[in-house]
């Protein structure tokens, strides 16, 4: 994937620094939005987190195309 990035030929946006929309009010909020704005969503788990684990469901029901690594 770095290598994809780095030639330009895959768009890397971090969700965790990009400024929330207006009228957002959280994290999961966002995470959300910039989510549905991606062709694939890379998520890494440590399968504790629930809001990791919501977020992964929610991409499964809105089609979006997600790779999920455990850590």
């Amino acid at each position: 994937m770095r290598d994809l990035i780095q030639r330009g030929k895959l768009a890397f946006l971090d969700a965790r620094v990009e400024p929330i929309p207006k009228g957002m009010t959280g994290p999961s909020q966002r995470d959300s939005y910039f989510c549905l704005k991606s062709d694939l969503v890379v998520l890494l788990w440590d399968g504790k987190s629930e809001g990791t684990k919501t977020l992964a469901d929610y991409l499964r029901d809105q089609n979006v195309a997600s790779l999920l690594a455990f850590l």
